[in-house]
């Protein structure tokens, strides 16, 4: 499968994989599958003391990736597996696995307006989903791969976090500087909302690019006329992939507009390479990073904040 992003940058489309589990639709971005493959079994080893949904280390283009068994990883009850079942060779993060799954449908190409956040108690019950979506009468599910592989695999380096986190002169430095931060997971837009309020930084996080933006202005309508907006909000970080507005989308507007273009924007997205890159750079993004690098995120800001 191809995996070029197909929409024009910062135009606020998506691409997304339909697939299936039993009769459920659910959905991936595009630009996160790299091969969709039949499940040959004789190709799995299977290994001791995995988690449960991890099925075992399958062989993919000469190299080892293990396979996830996503009915099980989403709590999905099915009655019966699939007979033919259907692997989705995904990277993200970078980092590559497969899942498994019953079957997969088509693509579609939609506007992210039409893509709804999670009802917030539906989302208590199930957060391995960050919005919904209806299209021909079916409801199909978006679902958080990211937060998937974060529970499966932990790489972020602890240790150089929390000294990042509790040096007092940077600390002390930090405290009056503000972040927008934009990121429709739950998981993730906590943690790193966590992260950076340790280490001193002052946040506001919104689910969404829309949300995200509407605080812009609701903010630069509320400062007084000799404060500037630059001044209440120092830097702005988003993620892509999210519901009514993704995070290209918002950089644009926000560079477009003269009263916000001097802040700074940092990508941090599953979906960086040197593609992604290109398109951060065409929506005037200051500076891009891969999840799930909350260290190297905090260096960032701080470059771009404290230098």
């Amino acid at each position: 499968m191809a995996t070029d992003i197909l929409t024009d940058t910062g135009t606020n489309e998506v691409e997304f994989l339909e697939f299936f589990i039993e009769d459920q639709s659910f959905a991936i971005n595009v630009a996160k599958v790299r091969q969709i493959i039949t499940f040959e079994p004789e190709k799995l080893t299977r290994l001791a003391g995995m988690r449960e949904c991890v099925m075992g280390s399958l062989l993919w283009r000469e190299k080892t990736i293990d396979l996830i068994d996503l009915p099980l990883a989403l709590n999905h009850q099915t009655k019966t597996k699939s007979k033919r079942s259907i692997v989705l060779i995904t990277n993200f993060n970078n980092f590559t696995s497969g899942f498994r799954v019953d079957g997969v449908d088509r693509i579609h190409r939609v506007s992210w307006e039409l893509i709804q956040p999670m009802d917030g108690m539906l989302d208590k019950y199930s957060p391995r989903f960050t919005g919904t979506i209806t299209l021909n009468d079916k409801n199909i599910l978006l679902v958080d791969f990211e937060k998937i592989i974060t529970e499966l695999y932990r790489v972020e380096n602890e240790a150089e976090t929390d000294n990042l986190k509790k040096s007092g002169t940077l600390k002390d430095r930090r405290k009056n500087k503000k972040i927008v931060f934009a990121e429709d997971s739950a998981l993730i837009r906590n943690n790193v909302t966590n992260y950076l309020r340790e280490a001193g930084y002052t946040v506001t996080a919104h689910e969404n690019g829309k949300t995200a933006f509407d605080y812009l202005h609701r903010l630069k309508n509320s400062i007084s006329e000799n404060q500037k907006i630059t001044e209440a909000v120092n830097i702005i970080i988003t993620d892509i992939e999210m519901p009514q507005m993704d995070g290209l989308t918002l950089c644009r507007r926000v560079k477009e507009d003269r009263d916000f273009a001097e802040i700074p924007v940092v990508v941090f997205s599953s979906l960086i390479n040197e593609q992604m890159m290109n398109k951060c750079d065409e929506v005037g993004a200051d500076d891009y990073i891969s999840k799930p690098r909350s260290v190297e995120l905090i260096k960032k800001v701080d470059t771009l904040l404290l230098s």
